[in-house]
Formats: structure tokens, sequence, C-alpha cells
């Protein structure tokens, strides 16, 4: 394992991807698992591998490797981050740039010197035993009412597209309810061990959709079963971290705040509409569609498939000089730039346009700025507090131990059939995911065969039993209530 988790580096998987100092190619010896499904920031699922049913006991596998090998060893850690820090390369920046909120001895303060801040955060094991004493909010000093540790909850933050505008307003309301925050981000480099590192005690993640998702495979399997909250638009939303969540046993919430379809005038007031001009502009220049031009100048869509790829560079080249040479096309493409932007998909720009319109706004939609909800997200936040609570009673009353993995999958499996395992927005596809991940005839909690691969997913009595009834799908509401 040294030569590829010990390096902190970025996985990339061909030569030309290899831009930086922080990236390299796997090993030659590496098995195909772990080329296939490691790679990006340290820890990312290729989306071909990841959407294949691999049996949940193979994930389970590869994060108790890399447990063992860094904490199982008594020194390994600390030597892996004495080695970075001599080194100056980019793995550990998610460390140092990590916040705590709420934990035993960091408190709402984060704003330590640097040298103290970094023996907070490489600390082994910050305040992750949950205490049957009770809990203290560090930040309020109320003690908790339910007598139990609050919920560790995980915010990953993306400075450039996808940037969560009022994450400080939703720390502060986590803080404020009592429960343990930390915030991260990975755009400035972050190894598998240290990625693993900072999520192993994360109980539920909020994060905008995306590739940082797929660090979702290093929180706990159980004690309480992990719950995904991807921060998405109401138009663009991605699909294969959802697969993979499903054969992780992670409960998986899709929430979106605005620019439409608001449910209550409050929810309005807490997701106005954004409009990014700046990030606009930039997809423009790379885009086919150039506003302003007069309807005898826009050619249609099937005029344009009839272009070469260098016939239509001219053409936009073109085009774009017109538009900067007159005043009136000037004029009119900053009216239309004004309605591209707007809360609603214009159909008055679409029939103009065409299909370069939707071009465009895929990759505005994708990238664009977003609010959370924070009194809906809250809400449901303290809902499962609510759930782990009611698991570790259960598992109590049935003699078993609360992390013990199968009866984090049978709690996994009662919520299955409560439909409360997934929502995904506008985009009802939790059944289809549901039916091949978890009950379908390949399911990945059957039969894991090292020597035989086409046996992977075949049932046994222990997966006959645990999915038993398990065959109607709800899409689960993201309501107060749930």
């Amino acid at each position: 394992m040294d030569h590829f988790f010990y390096t902190g580096k970025e996985i990339v998987l061909h030569l030309e991807e290899v831009a930086t100092a922080f990236q390299t190619l796997p090993p030659s010896d590496a098995p195909i698992c772990f080329k296939r499904a490691v790679i990006g920031l340290g820890s990312q699922c290729a989306l071909s591998y990841c959407e294949n049913n691999i049996p949940a006991e193979v994930y389970k596998a590869f994060r108790d490797e890399i447990a063992d090998h860094y904490w199982g060893t008594p020194g390994r850690w600390d030597s892996h981050l004495a080695l970075h820090r001599v080194t100056e390369d980019n793995s550990l920046q998610c460390l140092d740039l990590a916040r705590y909120y709420n934990f035993d001895g960091v408190g709402q303060d984060y704003s330590q010197e640097r040298d103290e801040k970094s023996k907070q955060i490489d600390q082994l094991h910050p305040d992750v035993v949950n205490s049957e004493q009770g809990s203290k909010n560090i930040t309020t000093g109320a003690s908790s009412e339910s007598h139990e540790r609050k919920l560790v909850v995980g915010i990953i933050q993306r400075e450039g597209s996808r940037r969560l505008i009022n994450d400080e307003a939703f720390i502060q309301a986590l803080v404020k309810a009592g429960f343990r925050v930390k915030w991260m981000t990975f755009d400035h480099g972050c190894g598998i061990a240290e990625t693993a590192y900072l999520l192993r005690d994360v109980q539920v993640l909020v994060s905008p959709h995306g590739n940082a998702i797929g660090t979702s495979l290093f929180m706990p399997t159980s004690d309480p079963i992990p719950t995904i909250i991807s921060a998405d638009s109401t138009r663009y939303a991605e699909s294969w971290f959802k697969f993979t969540t499903t054969v992780l046993a992670q409960r998986f919430m899709s929430a979106v705040c605005g620019p439409s379809n608001y449910p209550d005038e409050v929810t309005k007031a807490q997701c106005p509409h954004v409009r990014d001009s700046d990030l606009a502009e930039r997809y423009l220049k790379h885009s086919q569609l150039v506003l302003g031009l007069p309807p005898s100048m826009v050619k249609s869509d099937k005029e344009k498939k009839s272009m070469s790829q260098g016939q239509i560079g001219k053409m936009i080249q073109s085009h774009r000089a017109y538009v900067k040479s007159h005043p009136e096309a000037k004029a009119l493409a900053e009216k239309e730039f004004e309605e591209l932007l707007g809360p609603e998909a214009s159909t008055t720009l679409y029939n103009k346009y065409g299909e370069s319109t939707f071009g465009f706004w895929e990759l505005y939609w994708k990238a664009m700025p977003r609010y959370l909800d924070v009194p809906r997200l809250v809400q449901f936040i303290e809902n499962r507090q609510n759930d782990w609570m009611r698991e570790r009673q259960e598992a109590a009353a049935g003699g078993r131990q609360p992390s013990d993995d199968m009866a984090a999958y049978r709690s996994f499996m009662e919520y299955v059939r409560k439909g409360q395992i997934c929502r995904i927005g506008g985009w009802n596809d939790c059944a289809e995911i549901q039916q091949r991940n978890i009950a379908g005839p390949l399911t990945a909690y059957g039969r894991h065969s090292i020597d035989n691969i086409a046996q992977w997913g075949e049932p046994t009595s222990e997966s006959q039993s645990l999915l038993q009834g398990v065959e109607t799908y709800k899409d689960w509401p993201f309501a107060a209530t749930s």
C-alpha cells in the first residue's frame, strides 16, 4: 500500500493528465479496482466503475484497509504527516484549511495560530467517541436534552464553481442547535489518507453535487446510518454518487434551494435567485451561443448539423465580430444576456437560438453558485438525530452493537422499506437505483467471490433474509416531518 496510499498525490489514469507535481499515475501493479475506482482528488470514483454493481463488502474492505494502514499501526499517521510537512506537497492542504466547530478542545473559535491549529487538526481522534454521559454545546453552554452527543455534520465547500453562498449561516445554525460541524475544502489538494482522515467521523455530509461526494466512501458505516445531502440546482443533477450511496448503505437526499418551484413563501425568501454574470460570460466565450444577432443571421440546428467544426468556428467568430461592431446588436445582446440568466428558462431565446442555448445553460446551471435552505436543512438533520437515537435503542433491544455491519444493513433496509433512503429532486430515478443495487438479481448485498467476479451479487441465505420485503420504492420527501 505504501507506494500509492503514502504519496498523498492525485491519481490520474493517463499520462497527458499529469499536469502538476500533485498528480501521478497509479503504479503498474495496482489492482484494477484501485486504478478505476479511486481517481481525482484522492478518493473520487470513476463514473463507469461506480455505476457497476460492486458488493458492499468490497467498499468496506477498501475503507478498512486504509484505516488499518494509517491508524492501526502506532506512529504511522504521525510519521506520514511529518514526511509531508517536510516535502511541502499539497496533500495536507485540506487538513490545514479544515475548520472544526463544537468539537471538544476546539469550540467555535478556529482562528488559532497555525502551530496550535495544526496540533488540533492533526490529532489522531479528535472527539469521535459518543459519550453516554451526555454532551454540552460548547458555543451556548447548554446540555443536550437527549443526553447524547449530536451528529457530526461535514460541509464541503467548492471555491470555484458550485460555491455554497451561505455556508457560514448554515454553520452557525448547526452550531446553535448543538451539532458538531466540520468545514472542508479539497480545492487546494488532499491525499487519500487525508481524505479518509477528515471523513472518518462525519455522519451527515453536505456538499454541492460532484466528485467530492465520493468522499462519503470513508464515512462510518453505522451508528448512525450515514446521510448524504447533495446541494443541487433545480435544473442540473449528476447520478454516479447516487448509485454508490445505495451500495454503501447510505441515505441520499437531493436538496434544492431555488430558483423556482418554491413550496412556500418562507422557502422563497431563503432561496433567492442567483445570477452570476462573470461565470456566464466565461462560459459564453467557450460556447456556440452568440447573443444579439438579427434572426436572419441565426442558423437553425439542422443547418449547423450539416456544417463542419471548422465552418462553425468561423461562423462564431464572424457573429461575434458583427455584434461587437454594431451598437444595436450589442444592445440586444445585453438585453438577451439578462434574459438568459433569469430564474426561468427562456423559451424566446431557445426558439431563436436552438440547442446552443441549452448547451450554455447546462454548463451554467451545473456550475452556478447556490444557496442552502438553512431552516429546512437544520430541521432535516435534527430528524436524522432522532433516527440515530432510535437505531441505538433498537440495536440495544436486540442485543446488538450499533456498529455491527449486519445490524447496520438491517437498519438501512428498514429505511428502504419506509421510502427514506433516496430523494433526487425532479429526477425520479430512485426506484431504478434501488432496484439495481439493492433488490435486483445482482444485489450489492449478495455474494462476493474473489475467485469468480461473475458470481458477485448472487443471493445468499443471509442476503435473502436481509432483503425480504424490499420491493416497493418511494421518493423520500424533503420536509420537516421526514
